[in-house]
């Protein structure tokens, strides 16, 4: 939501300046507005001013002038009918942003609301993938993660899905990155698809690096199977162990 009233923002900025700058140039074109006729196969252009029309067919370079003056002014009245349209959207999705922002204070902490709400890299891979929504709304890949960023939810724990970081200058993407009471962080993969030897291979590279990088089991890094989250209360059970309400 927060990326979409940017983006607006951004377009309203511009369409205000494009109008100023438009208005700026339009008034210093002098006269009236230009007028176009057909009579048997040729054109003929007028400039209608005051009442009153005057032949300029000869004269092309104050037809290219009332034509951008026309331009100016068709292009103003447009900038105008779009910001009044995305003024009305802005209003809209401040409605929209602060129900959802209720929603989540209802569960976490204004200061951890806002850590969940900052930009942050993302994994690009696959997106068409994250077809499974939390709670609060947050798309994941698989029901095994649903199940954990649901529990996360429910207890008021707050995280981050798939948060990019570079980890002994490889770029990974951990399944959760938790924020801690303290300001620390702590990082829950989980091992779905340990049957595959390419996914085995890939875990376990990947937590080596982790721990050169100290992150370390037990401490501040979770590594789950799939036995291991079979129901929410043993995903509570594992929760309880790192994070201190």
């Amino acid at each position: 939501m927060d990326r979409e009233i940017k983006m607006i923002t951004k377009i309203l900025a511009n369409e205000r300046k494009k109008i100023h700058l438009f208005m700026s140039e339009s008034r210093k074109i002098k006269g009236g507005s230009i007028k176009k006729r057909i009579k048997g196969n040729k054109y003929y252009y007028t400039e209608y001013f005051k009442g009153k029309e005057k032949g300029i067919t000869k004269n092309e370079d104050r037809i290219q002038l009332l034509y951008r003056k026309k331009y100016l002014k068709s292009s103003i009245r447009k900038s105008k009918i779009l910001i009044k349209h995305l003024e009305s959207l802005m209003v809209e999705l401040d409605r929209v942003q602060l129900d959802e922002e209720c929603l989540y204070l209802g569960v976490y902490s204004r200061e951890a609301y806002q850590w969940m709400r900052e930009e942050y890299e993302t994994n690009p891979m696959y997106r068409e993938n994250l077809i499974y929504k939390t709670l609060l709304g947050t798309m994941v890949r698989s029901k095994s993660e649903l199940t954990i960023a649901n529990t996360l939810e429910r207890l008021g724990i707050p995280y981050r899905y798939e948060e990019g970081m570079y980890v002994n200058g490889t770029m990974y993407y951990p399944d959760f990155v938790i924020l801690l009471p303290n300001g620390n962080i702590l990082i829950w993969e989980h091992n779905g698809l340990m049957d595959d030897s390419q996914y085995e291979s890939r875990s376990r590279m990947k937590t080596r690096d982790y721990e050169t990088a100290g992150f370390r089991q037990h401490k501040n890094l979770i590594i789950t199977y799939e036995d291991d989250i079979r129901t929410p209360e043993q995903i509570e059970e594992i929760i309880q162990r790192f994070y201190i309400f």
